[in-house]
C-alpha cells in the first residue's frame, strides 16, 4: 500500500485542521444552545456533564464518518484525489473496509466512545468534579469536540480513502 502526498495532503487539510475547526464550533454551539441558561451543569445526570460526553463521542463520530466518507467518495469520483493501489486485502483493516458504511460508522463511535469518553469521564470523576459552571463547559464541551475530531478524523479519512479505493478497483 502506497500513501502518495496528495492523500495525506487530503487528511491533513480536510481531517485534521477542516475537522477540527469545524467541531470546536459544532461544538461550543450546542453547548451555546443546550445550557446557556443553566448556571452548573452536574457531572451526572441526563443533562450532566458525563452523558453529554458519552453522546458527544458516539454522535460526533458516526456523523463524522458519514460525512468523511461521503467527501472522500466524492472527491475520488470526480478524480481529486487517486486511487491507493494494494490496498490490504488481508487483515482486519481489510475486513472492516468490507463491511457496509453505517456499521463502519456504528463501530468508529463505540470505540470512541469506550476508548475516549470513558477515561475522560473517570477522569473527571477521580478529580471530584462534582459539576462545571456555564463558562466552563462551554470551553470543555468545545475542546472536547475538537480533540475528539482530531483523534477519530483522521483514521476516518484513511480508511474511507482505502473503501473507496476497493470499491473503485471492483468496479473497474
Amino acid at each position: 500500500m502506497k500513501i502518495l502526498p496528495i492523500h495525506r495532503n487530503f487528511i491533513i487539510i480536510n481531517q485534521v485542521i477542516i475537522a477540527t475547526v469545524f467541531n470546536f464550533l459544532i461544538n461550543s454551539g450546542i453547548a451555546w444552545v443546550l445550557y446557556r441558561h443553566v448556571d452548573q451543569i452536574p457531572l451526572w445526570g441526563l443533562k450532566g456533564i458525563a452523558m453529554d460526553t458519552i453522546t458527544t463521542a458516539f454522535i460526533l463520530t458516526l456523523l463524522s464518518y458519514y460525512y468523511i466518507a461521503l467527501s472522500v467518495w466524492f472527491t475520488m469520483k470526480i478524480k481529486w484525489l487517486p486511487v491507493i493501489e494494494n490496498y490490504p486485502t488481508v487483515g482486519i483493516v481489510s475486513k472492516f473496509i468490507r463491511l457496509p458504511i453505517f456499521v463502519q460508522g456504528i463501530i468508529f463511535g463505540i470505540l470512541a466512545t469506550l476508548l475516549i469518553s470513558l477515561p475522560v469521564i473517570l477522569f473527571l470523576f477521580l478529580t471530584r468534579t462534582q459539576s462545571m459552571p456555564y463558562e466552563s463547559f462551554f470551553w470543555y464541551k468545545a475542546i472536547f469536540g475538537a480533540a475528539l475530531s482530531l483523534i477519530v478524523s483522521p483514521p476516518i479519512g484513511l480508511l474511507s480513502i482505502l473503501d473507496f479505493s476497493r470499491r473503485r478497483k471492483l468496479i473497474q
